[in-house]
């Protein structure tokens, strides 16, 4: 169930990016009626970033990842919505690297 008081929305989880590059990473987060906060995150190789969320306290449920504007070169291969002690198996659709 999904919801605001005590579905998946009412519990901490993290967001996973996985990738390889360097530079800046932004994640992102608002609602409607708030303005965007980021957090950064300085990546080089191969990387996994757990960016912690909750919706009650995250400013809403919109969530952006970006590079920005910090220069470097970042490619992500996947990113994942998960409770933090989940293990870390992302699911591959057949036909995709």
């Amino acid at each position: 169930e999904i919801n605001e008081a005590g579905g998946v929305l009412g519990r901490p989880l993290e967001l996973r990016i996985a990738g390889r590059g360097r530079g800046p990473l932004y994640v992102g987060e608002r609602t409607f009626w708030s303005d965007q906060r980021f957090a950064t995150y300085s990546v080089s190789g191969a990387f996994l970033v757990r960016h912690p969320y909750e919706y009650g306290s995250s400013g809403g449920g919109d969530l952006t990842v970006t590079v920005g504007r910090g220069g470097g070169e970042v490619e992500i291969e996947w990113a994942a919505l998960v409770p933090p002690g989940d293990p870390v198996r992302p699911h591959r659709i057949d036909g995709t690297p």
